[in-house]
């Protein structure tokens, strides 16, 4: 598979997901990325346990030659805020996070929005490119509904399919999704977004050091 399953509607699929060793929680505690399969129960920041349906396993290695932008993030052990992440995470740059709105510039709808990763670039040493990870496999989640889950202690947003972009993602990835989401056969998405506002990379505003 080429791309990671985007998260918005675009001609070029974001580049979502995290790295293969990060901790997700699940109902049984935390557990790799790269274990999670099918069925698992995972927290989720609004709906509590709810079933995987579908582990998306992409990787970001053509982006990245099209430009180092679009390289992966390490971001270091409490970069956002307390235990925000809880440990270092490997994270795609288009890849979501639920952040607190104090760190966000624009007026959100609620106490937090959803913040691409590639925001936090350049903004401390703590966070840099990695591109040791350019070729290493990037992991999303899909539910029954749009959701906020829980990796790392940070709350990241899941994958939402979208019937526009099909004709935007490889050949297995869509044949999977058709599998699972018959509905995008009739170019109907299955599910709303998320109740949580999403921000563009620039509305980020980190905290003093």
């Amino acid at each position: 598979m080429s791309l990671i399953a985007p998260l918005s509607v675009e001609t070029v699929p974001p580049l979502t997901g995290v790295g293969a060793l990060t901790p997700v929680r699940t109902a049984c505690g935390f557990r790799h990325a790269e274990r999670i399969r099918e069925g698992d129960l995972l927290v989720t920041r609004d709906n509590g346990l709810q079933p995987v349906q579908l582990v998306i396993r992409g990787s970001i290695a053509a982006a990245v030659r099209l430009s180092p932008e679009n390289a992966a993030l390490r971001v270091a052990r409490r970069t956002i805020g307390p235990m925000m992440p809880s440990a270092d995470i490997l994270i795609a740059p288009d890849q979501t996070i639920l952040t607190p709105a104090y760190l966000i510039r624009t007026a959100v709808n609620g106490p937090a929005a959803l913040l691409p990763a590639r925001a936090l670039g350049g903004t401390s040493d703590a966070v840099w490119r990695d591109r040791t990870a350019d070729d290493q496999p990037f992991y999303a989640f899909a539910f029954g509904r749009h959701e906020v889950l829980s990796a790392a202690g940070l709350w990241i947003e899941s994958y939402r399919p979208v019937a526009d972009r099909l004709g935007a993602i490889d050949d297995e990835l869509r044949e999977a999704l058709l599998r699972r989401y018959p509905q995008l056969r009739d170019k109907r998405d299955p599910f709303p977004p998320c109740r949580w506002d999403s921000v563009p990379p620039d509305s980020y505003l980190p905290q003093a050091t």
